[in-house]
């Protein structure tokens, strides 16, 4: 940057930090605090709830909690970003006590969480393998329709960490409208859960649960759907077999493109 004549400004410093905190490097963020002092820049609210990841993730969760004083002492009041950055590190230790009582702290004074953030603390528990305290956080959010698409995406990320059947519980706790549920709304999970292999085994269940919670009007041959699209032989059999038990006609062209397949490959035998 210096070479090509930019000055690194405020924010360059807070990216820096931020990444030495994620790291839990207090080192590195304290070479990078100096530079900051150094050049007579603001220590923002952005920089102190990246201290308190910092110090969580180096193991030191009292000066993570002290990170808020130091705040107040600099005479900037902690918002909502710097109790997140807190939830997320109780979180990730799975401290679910710390959790409501920061919670109730955020209720009682004048902040705001949105449901964005409460989802992200619901990845923190989740991830960290903590996902029998995720109920107890769901109860916490609003289900505003604009966050409905941070919700998807939360459900979409979890199946990607193979952590599936958090990501059915978010699912399942989704208040849906009836246009919601005329428009199946439980396909992108459906889709996601083929796309990331999940087993067969599971998939069957959580067509029934969907099917059950009136989250789609036909969950098991949209899921075969998917798997014929996705060339997945084996999955597309057992799709096949559950729908049969189901009650549901097998019909001659689900077996078409699982026949195409094996044409375009040359495998005779197949």
């Amino acid at each position: 940057m210096e070479k090509a004549n930019i000055q690194p400004n405020r924010v360059t410093y807070q990216r820096l930090i931020a990444a030495y905190c994620n790291m839990g490097d207090m080192e590195g963020a304290s070479k990078i605090l100096g530079f900051m002092k150094t050049k007579d820049l603001p220590v923002t609210e952005a920089v102190f709830s990246a201290l308190v990841t910092g110090h969580a993730r180096a193991g030191d969760m009292e000066n993570a909690e002290n990170i808020l004083t130091v705040m107040k002492e600099a005479g900037i009041e902690p918002g909502p970003d710097t109790y997140l950055a807190l939830l997320n590190a109780y979180a990730e230790k799975g401290d679910i006590d710390h959790v409501k009582q920061t919670l109730e702290k955020v209720e009682k004074s004048d902040l705001y969480l949105m449901d964005r953030d409460i989802l992200q603390i619901i990845f923190s528990f989740s991830k960290a393998g903590y996902p029998q305290y995720v109920s107890e956080i769901l109860e916490k959010i609003t289900y505003e329709r604009r966050y409905i698409p941070d919700t998807m995406n939360l459900i979409l990320l979890l199946v990607t960490e193979k952590l599936e059947d958090t990501a059915l519980q978010i699912l399942l706790a989704c208040p849906i409208s009836r246009e919601d549920s005329l428009s199946d709304f439980g396909s992108f999970f459906l889709r996601h859960c083929v796309t990331m292999n999940t087993p067969a085994e599971k998939l069957k269940d959580y067509c029934k649960k969907l099917k059950e919670a009136q989250m789609h009007t036909s969950p098991f041959q949209f899921t075969l759907h998917c798997a014929l699209l996705a060339k997945k032989m084996d999955l597309a059999k057992a799709l096949m077999k559950a729908l049969k038990e189901e009650g549901f006609p097998i019909r001659t062209h689900y077996f078409w493109p699982l026949l195409v397949g094996h044409r375009k490959e040359k495998n005779v035998q197949g």
